[in-house]
């Protein structure tokens, strides 16, 4: 098994831990002193530690992708949750051949600064959904 983890130094750590428990349903781990990591897959984990205790500077202009089911319904549902101030437009572009010439994404601001781009892959073809 392959472990992907991608720290990300921030001088706002209580904010982003309070940000991502109440938007987000990521198992979480906060048993280590000044560090808050998230278990995104069982082996990509997205770990974001204390710039100051690290003795280390900011991390900066950091972006990450993340895959949604339904990218305009999780737009939909952050903005109902009051985060149109960090949230971008619903876009459909093209990423190539691994990802396809109609992928929807938006992009998610957190408050350490780091850009989500949360995607649905299209693949060229739209998705039935069905909603009650």
């Amino acid at each position: 098994m392959r472990l992907l983890e991608t720290i990300i130094y921030t001088d706002k750590l209580s904010e982003v831990r309070a940000f991502y428990e109440k938007h987000f349903v990521f198992r979480a781990d906060s048993s280590v002193a000044n560090a808050y990591s998230l278990m995104i897959l069982p082996e990509a984990r997205l770990t974001f530690v204390d710039a100051a205790s690290a003795n280390v500077p900011l991390s900066r202009d950091m972006m990450l992708r993340l895959a949604v089911p339904f990218a305009a319904l999780e737009r939909s549902r952050l903005l109902n949750e009051g985060l149109s101030n960090a949230i971008g437009e619903l876009v459909v572009g093209d990423w190539g051949y691994s990802f396809g010439d109609a992928v929807h994404f938006f992009t998610l601001t957190d408050p350490s600064g780091t850009r989500l781009q949360l995607f649905q892959a299209q693949y060229g073809e739209d998705i039935a959904l069905i909603v009650k």
